[in-house]
């Protein structure tokens, strides 16, 4: 699998984002943006994932997608198989 460098930057004068796939030196260089020519600062993307706990199948997941964490969900289950009073994270 090829990982792409895909990063994101925002103009700090006129707010405007631009997503910039880079190598090497390009990444090291300053970038200014496209349309009123200020320099651009790199940010953190945003990620969007749900994390939920499933009560009838005692897992997490994440979202819709049904992924699991089996390391984190099998450390769980012993815990509570031991008599320890425990939690799923997130779960109030």
């Amino acid at each position: 699998m090829v990982k792409i460098p895909i990063f994101e930057y925002e103009c700090k004068t006129c707010n405007k984002k631009i997503e910039k796939l880079e190598f090497g030196e390009e990444m090291e260089m300053d970038h200014f943006c496209p349309e009123c020519k200020g320099l651009m600062k790199r940010i953190i993307s945003e990620t969007r994932f749900e994390l939920k706990y499933n009560n009838k199948k005692d897992c997490c997941s994440w979202g819709k997608d049904g992924y699991a964490s089996s390391k984190y969900w099998d450390a769980y289950k012993s815990a509570r198989a031991r008599g320890e009073k425990v939690k799923p994270a997130g779960e109030d």
